[in-house]
């Protein structure tokens, strides 16, 4: 079906951008769904039903990425220590909040989320990078922590694209993103397992195409998930091939060129 490859288009295309990039898959893998699903489910639970799924995606990323970065030791203890109680916190009340609040509202924000973050990295992009500070403030961390895995829960997208500038600050850029994965792999399974509870929470009064649509495990649709799972994992080193023809510099530009149109996309 035409649908199926769509959905293997889109693992595809994430795949490629964690390749060229090293990150923002879920930036990808968010925007596709959300247009895709608005056409195949009902109103009231298609843009849930693609936060939720996009989410289950980032456990396959997250956890290939964290381990390989494990074993080279590239991340910071201290800084996992601290931030960690804050991200399982976050990604627990996420899908929580994701649940009241109407279609429409979830629309604008991820919208504006989507928005907001390509505007920044297009001008980051021209920016020198700020030095780093080893000074630790565990409280800090632990509100941050909160605040990151919120905002980035109730859109289904991965907790880096908001940790990583905030740990920039603590520690080298590699043990920085080694630091982030081994919290994207709590966050991303403890918030797929809230978007799960969340739909079978649902009451069939308020939302019935919860129950009447097939293959939905929660939110989560399982044959998007599977199907993108497929395809994100063999695509890597094709935009690894892509970003060093081209520059990794030009790659951002135009990737975060595209999330800048996939976001106003979602907002209109």
């Amino acid at each position: 079906m035409l649908i199926n490859a769509v959905y293997l288009f889109t693992g595809a295309l994430g795949g490629t951008i964690i390749g060229a990039l090293g990150s923002g898959s879920s930036l990808v893998i968010l925007p596709l769904l959300t247009i895709t699903f608005a056409s195949v489910f009902p109103e009231t639970v298609s843009l849930k039903i693609a936060v939720a799924t996009c989410m289950a995606t980032l456990i396959v990323g997250s956890l290939s990425g964290a381990i390989s970065y494990a074993r080279s030791g590239l991340f910071d203890k201290q800084l996992v220590k601290w931030c960690l109680p804050g991200v399982l916190l976050g990604a627990l009340i996420a899908p929580q909040l994701s649940n009241i609040i109407p279609a429409h509202g979830l629309r604008w924000y991820i919208g504006a989320l989507i928005v907001t973050i390509a505007v920044y990295k297009l001008v980051q992009s021209s920016r020198h990078k700020p030095e780093t500070s080893s000074e630790v403030q565990p409280i800090l961390l632990f509100v941050v922590s909160i605040v990151c895995a919120i905002l980035s829960g109730l859109a289904g997208v991965a907790l880096g694209i908001l940790m990583i500038p905030f740990l920039a600050r603590y520690a080298k850029h590699q043990v920085v993103l080694g630091t982030n994965l081994l919290l994207a792999v709590p966050y991303s399974i403890v918030g797929t397992l809230g978007y799960v509870m969340a739909g079978l929470q649902m009451n069939p009064a308020s939302s019935p195409a919860v129950g009447q649509i097939d293959y939905l495990l929660g939110y989560i649709y399982l044959p998007a998930f599977f199907a993108i799972a497929l395809t994100i994992g063999l695509f890597p080193p094709l935009g690894l091939k892509i970003a060093k023809k081209v520059g990794n510099t030009v790659m951002q530009r135009v990737f975060y060129g595209y999330l800048l149109v996939a976001g106003l996309t979602i907002l209109l």
